[in-house]
């Protein structure tokens, strides 16, 4: 698989990866934790199953394969959380990779996620969105912070009652979560299509998100480090 290929040549080591199998998936989900000098926990998750007939490209390749490089961007720096990055499998079949992995967790697992930075379908031009009304408070506003600190465009934009994240299994077990994606009205159309291929995804835009979400998560973990 691609995907495990690129988690290795970030530095993902052995010890700190696996694939964790569903009954119900012919793929498993694709784990890789960077352990902190905490147990404290973000959850970066990206689904990169594809319910064609395009490439998925936009949705979700976009995000998946950002999830190593995200890894690389922090793996050599000193932080306190630990970050377990996860390629959610089966997300379109009903968020069935996401849900099995929150539903597994023990109490204590649980207890110690302290958010979900989840990235569906990003990087069409124009500006990084959080899906507003799902996302938490304080993670809206350090989102906006980090956003000046880096000099890219972020909004805030809604996604009506036919779509859905796998942010919403970790909403189930009141985790506080942020849902990071780039559409628009007019871009919606493009989900699920022919058009959905690497064409649609514009560099320039695709860059800046990589360059907000590293500097995003960076400074989550500067956060939890100052209030200790």
């Amino acid at each position: 698989m691609e995907l495990r290929q690129l988690f290795m040549e970030a530095g993902c080591e052995s010890k700190d990866y696996s694939e964790d199998k569903i009954l119900s998936s012919k793929l498993p989900n694709l784990i890789c934790v960077l352990p902190g000098s905490s147990k404290r926990t973000i959850v970066v998750g990206a689904h990169f199953d594809n319910r064609g007939p395009g490439e998925g490209a936009i949705d979700n390749w976009s995000g998946a394969a950002l999830l190593p490089s995200l890894l690389e961007s922090l793996r050599d720096s000193p932080h306190h959380l630990t970050f377990e990055f996860i390629a959610f499998t089966d997300e379109e079949r009903g968020l069935i990779g996401s849900r099995d992995y929150a539903g597994h967790l023990s109490k204590e697992q649980r207890a110690a996620i302290l958010l979900n930075v989840n990235i569906d379908s990003i990087g069409l031009p124009g500006p990084l969105r959080v899906w507003s009304g799902r996302s938490d408070d304080f993670l809206l506003t350090s989102a906006a912070l980090v956003a000046d600190r880096v000099k890219v465009r972020i909004g805030a934009a809604p996604l009506d009652r036919r779509y859905d994240s796998d942010a919403s299994a970790f909403m189930a077990w009141k985790i506080p979560v942020i849902d990071f994606h780039s559409l628009t009205q007019n871009a919606l159309p493009l989900l699920h299509s022919k058009k959905d291929i690497r064409t649609a995804v514009d560099p320039q835009s695709y860059y800046d998100d990589y360059r907000f979400l590293a500097t995003y998560l960076a400074y989550l973990d500067e956060m939890v480090d100052a209030r200790n």
